[in-house]
């Protein structure tokens, strides 16, 4: 099964959101963060539509995972 991207928690800027263009930045990586989820949720789905069309086994849903995973860390 793929794995969820993790975002590192970026730490509280030094300033308040007082500034338009802070809050609209901060507002923008959470946008972001939130499409990058959806996509990953959606290509999951996916995948499992899939291995039941092709009506794969535990193992054979194993190697295509590996290869996947070592595809994206190409």
């Amino acid at each position: 099964m793929a794995s969820r991207t993790e975002f590192p928690t970026v730490p509280r800027p030094p300033v308040e959101f007082d500034s338009p263009a802070i809050a609209q930045f901060v507002k923008r990586v959470g946008d972001l963060a939130d499409e990058v989820n959806a996509i990953e949720t959606g290509e999951r789905e996916m995948n499992e539509r899939l291995f039941q069309l092709y009506a794969l086994t535990a193992d054979e849903r194993l190697l295509v995972e590996n290869d996947h995973m070592r595809r994206r860390e190409a």
